[in-house]
């Protein structure tokens, strides 16, 4: 009976030839097409500039981030010549201070120490909400990560990630 229970266990999860799985029909599915990049207005009294995890630990190791700083750099500046909140979040054992020099936060400018999602276990939400955010700007070091986690449409009126892409071209 055990024997028969686990061929069946087996069959169940490893599928027949005539039941091909996911993984056998992977290469043959398109992907879905790009959405669509379009320029955006943003009122920046109701706006803020979320720079997520801008890091030594983690983009000053990493040639593809590192390639981003400049246009990084430009929009921060661009955020706060229209006065628009700026907040920063620092990974595990570091600070504001240890930010990358080129994005470094200015005094008062506020920070979360955080794990991927900058909501969960901060004050994320309320330094937000005392400066009348209503859209956030979130850029960051790993668009897999902090990026898309904190980026939760279901907080904000809008959410806008900025996508920069290194000199090269390369994505």
């Amino acid at each position: 009976m055990k024997c028969k229970l686990l061929a069946v266990a087996a069959g169940v999860l490893l599928g027949t030839a005539a039941h091909a799985n996911i993984v056998d029909q992977w290469s043959s599915i398109p992907a879905p097409a790009p959405p669509a990049l379009k320029p955006v207005t943003v009122d920046p009294k109701t706006t803020a500039l979320l720079m997520l995890d801008f890091m030594p630990a983690n983009c000053g190791k990493n040639e593809r981030c590192l390639a981003t700083l400049p246009a990084m750099k430009k929009l921060l500046e661009r955020a706060r010549a229209a006065k628009m909140p700026v907040v920063y979040t620092v990974i595990a054992n570091t600070t504001a201070a240890d930010v990358l020099k080129d994005v470094a936060p200015l005094p008062g400018e506020p920070s979360v120490l955080s794990g991927p999602d900058k909501f969960v276990r901060t004050d994320l939400e309320k330094i937000l909400k005392d400066k009348g955010v209503n859209t956030v700007i979130t850029v960051g070091t790993a668009s897999n990560g902090a990026v898309l986690f904190t980026a939760d449409a279901q907080r904000y009126d809008q959410v806008l990630i900025f996508l920069s892409l290194p000199a090269t071209g390369e994505g």
